[in-house]
């Protein structure tokens, strides 16, 4: 609180706050509502007295430095518990604006906070990342050209989930057979994300596979154009990570599964869910409508 001349002979019964809105509202309510009034003290404290009947007894207010206040203002501070929960917005209508073979765009009228507001979002089938790591503790990536940004990445095998019907680990195999020519024996769930969840719905399930063999013949050549040519490497997980924070490696899918990795690996392998684990964001992708299945 700022306290300007409130004791001063210009100013004998009030005192005049500046910048302190909700003082000036207190004010206004006990001067009208309550008919009391202001003294000044010696002790330079500000004397509220009471003519209502609530009370009899005055008390002193000391002026305070001046705090940022903000009358009316929610405070943004969380205190629940910290985990993604679903939370659907009202949608009044929607548009299509593309439906392709991979994935469709989808503009939504929607109410969020109070506000009408359209926004554009790319429907998504999801996709599995599996990250590989051999006897050696070293994790297999392959290199693969992408055209959106035009550049050869490197990043764990992968793979859409574009069969209906299909469970994730079951395309996981799959895909670790037909770009790698490996299989594994051990699996576990690694980690779960959303690739970006401010413009496309695309949630990744990441997982371990270990005790892997390969395939007699090698890669079988299912793929074309990007996918008919897919050299791989492997990397000591400890070096992956460092390529990682170094910035050599930008692929999503390696970046939070190779951190991932060595995260689970310095402790145990504990935080390794089974390979069938529930994937609650999964089923509410597709019960809101957020899963692309195809043209």
């Amino acid at each position: 609180w700022r306290k300007r001349d409130s004791c001063s002979p210009a100013h004998p019964r009030t005192g005049v706050w500046s910048n302190s809105w909700n003082f000036l509202q207190m004010f206004i309510r006990i001067t009208w509502e309550h008919k009391r009034t202001l003294s000044c003290g010696p002790d330079q404290r500000v004397h509220i007295h009471f003519s209502s009947a609530l009370s009899q007894r005055p008390f002193s207010v000391r002026a305070f430095p001046r705090l940022p206040l903000r009358p009316e203002v929610p405070d943004e501070v969380w205190l629940g518990a910290v985990s993604d929960t679903p939370a659907p917005a009202i949608i009044s209508s929607s548009r299509s604006g593309f439906i392709g073979r991979v994935w469709s765009v989808r503009s939504d009228t929607v109410e969020i906070n109070g506000a009408m507001v359209e926004r554009d979002q790319l429907i998504h089938p999801g996709a599995v990342v599996i990250i590989a790591v051999d006897d050696l503790d070293r994790v297999l990536l392959i290199r693969q050209y992408r055209h959106p940004i035009a550049m050869m990445m490197f990043e764990p095998p992968a793979g859409l989930l574009d069969v209906d019907g299909e469970a994730a680990h079951v395309t996981a195999a799959r895909e670790l057979a037909e770009e790698s020519g490996y299989t594994a024996h051990t699996w576990h769930v690694l980690v779960d994300f959303f690739n970006s969840p401010g413009g496309s719905s695309e949630a990744i399930r990441v997982f371990l596979a270990r005790d892997l063999a390969e395939l007699p013949g090698g890669r079988e050549l299912t793929g074309e154009a990007e996918e008919a040519f897919l050299p791989r490497v492997w990397i000591p997980l400890d070096e992956a990570a460092e390529l990682v924070l170094d910035g050599a490696l930008g692929s999503p899918s390696a970046v939070v599964g190779v951190l991932a990795a060595k995260a689970a690996r310095a402790r145990g392998w504990e935080t390794l869910r089974p390979v069938d684990a529930p994937w609650p964001v999964r089923e509410h992708l597709m019960r809101e409508r957020r899963v692309h299945f195809g043209a």
